[in-house]
């Protein structure tokens, strides 16, 4: 993810990618030239250089804490990855950091900014769906081999795909129609005892929501993400795998194929995160006391797997 974000910066004219921090000299020395950055071992040497304004992080979730408290504490601003971070505790000391700061902090909750999720949102909010009756949405992918140390797979460090991937469903489910009432969910363990295929069962007063999230596909399983929203005039469906990947069936039949805008997510979230910096402004899409709200849902799912118990919101 650092290599898809630092490719980000290179598409805006006003940022200058300066520095790429890696404990492993190959991969600092390669992406740093691949970009025209000096490589750095670690983050102080960062920290210590007052012509750097944002740090990025991207750092397995288990060390997003840490790095993002001395970044802030530093008077940077920090954009990091999601999930949020391994507890509730580690959300509210970086927020706390940021507020001490005086400086930006946003969680990279991508799916926000995916053009057909924010496509979703805007059509969702004209109310031409009418009432929101039902929500479905799947994330389903092959286990991950690429992460330093299969970090990943180590259910201490990433939390499963409980966490690791279905945050981003649970966080969209929440964009769309707020705070559930409370969370059921069913999980399977992976052989690393991780929960790494989940239902999730939200409820509402007025809505029905449901999330599957898995790592457990077969290796050449494509990665597939989708949604389906049931409204009381019209059903709008999401799939990457159609073409195309956005339309909306009314209550006469008829289709609509939405329009979504070009690009990705990765840079609609930098360029968003990038010019609050630059112009003072709030961030509005993803604010980190939203992000932390996610992550609260996310983890009240994997206690609803664990113990076979409703878990209040």
């Amino acid at each position: 993810m650092g290599g898809v974000h630092a490719g980000c910066y290179q598409q805006i004219d006003d940022v200058d990618l300066a520095a790429v921090v890696d404990v492993r000299p190959e991969q600092r020395e390669k992406l740093a030239g691949e970009h025209g950055a000096t490589p750095f071992s670690t983050l102080e040497q960062v920290l210590a250089d007052e012509t750097i304004d944002i740090v990025d992080c991207c750092l397995p979730t288990y060390l997003h804490r840490d790095c993002v408290v001395a970044a802030l504490d530093a008077g940077k601003h920090v954009l990091c990855e999601k999930p949020f971070a391994t507890s509730l505790q580690e959300c509210d000391d970086m927020i706390a950091a940021s507020k001490r700061a005086g400086r930006k902090f946003m969680i990279a909750q991508v799916i926000r900014f995916w053009p057909e999720y924010a496509a979703t949102k805007a059509y969702v909010d004209t109310g031409a769906l009418g009432e929101i009756l039902a929500l479905v949405a799947h994330r389903l992918a092959s286990p991950p081999g690429w992460s330093q140390e299969n970090w990943l797979l180590q259910p201490a460090k990433s939390l499963g795909a409980v966490v690791d991937m279905q945050v981003h469903d649970l966080d969209f489910v929440r964009y769309l129609l707020g705070d559930p009432v409370s969370v059921t969910s069913t999980a399977l363990l992976s052989e690393t005892g991780a929960l790494d295929h989940v239902f999730t069962n939200l409820k509402y007063d007025k809505h029905l929501a449901f999330t599957e999230a898995s790592c457990l596909m077969p290796p050449n399983w494509p990665f597939r993400m989708d949604l389906r929203i049931v409204g009381t005039k019209a059903t709008l469906e999401m799939d990457i795998t159609r073409d195309p990947t956005l339309r909306v069936i009314d209550g006469n039949g008829d289709t609509l194929a939405l329009p979504v805008a070009q690009g990705d997510g990765y840079q609609a979230e930098i360029n968003h995160f990038c010019a609050a910096v630059r112009n003072d402004t709030p961030i509005t899409i993803a604010p980190p006391e939203d992000s932390r709200l996610s992550m609260k849902l996310a983890l009240c799912s994997k206690q609803a797997a664990e113990t076979g118990e409703i878990v209040v919101f």
